[in-house]
């Protein structure tokens, strides 16, 4: 009888889990709603107030505004400094991320399936701790380079 009392209290404990916290329709709209609004006011508002505006020319100082068409998008489309600045983002948007995740993706390999050697590992983890001790070397040798150099005049 108590085994059966436990696996009846149990099921109903699953049952409650699985049920969910929201369950009005109110509460997914009272969270969904403020991220919908900022989305939509830094987002989607300014997206379309910028190709409103690409159709019009404003004079400088403001002396008004002249509606053009689509002159403003012939003009830059026709600009070879533009189709330069195009090809740069182009393969810059295709090589950096590719070298990113290469790069990540061969060191995370080689970490799990240790891959490089024990030296090269050491020296990549503990640079930035070295890093005082070869400064001061480095300052000490130089030093005492000036030292000698000035002692010989």
């Amino acid at each position: 009888m108590r085994s059966r009392l436990v696996l009846v209290a149990g099921a109903a404990r699953i049952a409650s889990m699985t049920r969910g916290f929201y369950t009005g329709r109110l509460s997914y709209w009272s969270l969904v709603l403020p991220i919908l609004v900022l989305i939509v006011m830094f987002f989607y508002i300014p997206v379309a107030l910028a190709f409103f505006w690409s159709f019009f020319l404003e004079r400088p100082f403001g002396g008004g505004s002249e509606f053009v068409g689509f002159q403003n998008y012939g003009r830059v489309l026709s600009d070879p400094e533009f189709w330069n600045a195009m090809w740069r983002t182009l393969i810059f948007m295709v090589v950096a991320p590719g070298l990113a995740i290469g790069l990540s993706l061969i060191l995370a390999l080689a970490a799990d399936r240790s891959i490089l050697s024990v030296r090269p590992r050491e020296t990549s983890s503990s640079g930035p701790r070295r890093l005082p001790e070869r400064r001061s070397a480095w300052s000490s040798s130089s030093s005492s380079t000036l030292f000698s150099a000035s002692s010989r005049r």
